[in-house]
């Protein structure tokens, strides 16, 4: 099992885990980043400037709806992500505009996992 602490600077904490993300077909190209662990979200998504950073393959654009309804453009990437030992390939990840810090795992990749999130210890829980 893996074990990541919640992120306590923001109020509520926030619960976090640090991943690695992998270009597709290249794997010495990758970054590690600490992610928002989001089980409301359907997808990954990730700033285009991390995306650009991995040289993450474009296939394709799409929409993004936020909570408030909206929908904006988005490029659509390949990604592949390392939790700890654990890979997840295939990630069709929507690139956040510039200037977007939001990196986000959503069920896309969650849902390979049981996911824990324990609010009383301020630990995120992952076991494939």
């Amino acid at each position: 099992m893996l074990t990541f602490e919640y992120d306590t600077s923001y109020e509520p904490s926030m619960p976090v885990a640090t991943v690695t993300l992998i270009h597709p077909n290249q794997s010495n190209n990758l970054i590690e980043v600490t992610a928002l662990v989001d089980s409301g979200a359907d997808g990954t998504l990730l700033p285009i400037a991390i995306l650009n950073q991995i040289n993450a393959p474009l296939i394709g654009d799409g929409y993004m709806r936020g909570v408030l309804g909206t929908s904006e453009p988005v490029d659509i990437c390949l990604v592949q992500m390392q939790i700890g030992p654990h890979y997840v390939g295939g990630i069709r990840a929507a690139g956040m505009p510039d200037g977007s810090e939001a990196i986000i795992v959503g069920r896309d990749v969650l849902n390979h996992f049981v996911v824990t999130l324990n609010g009383l210890a301020s630990m995120v829980e992952i076991t494939s």
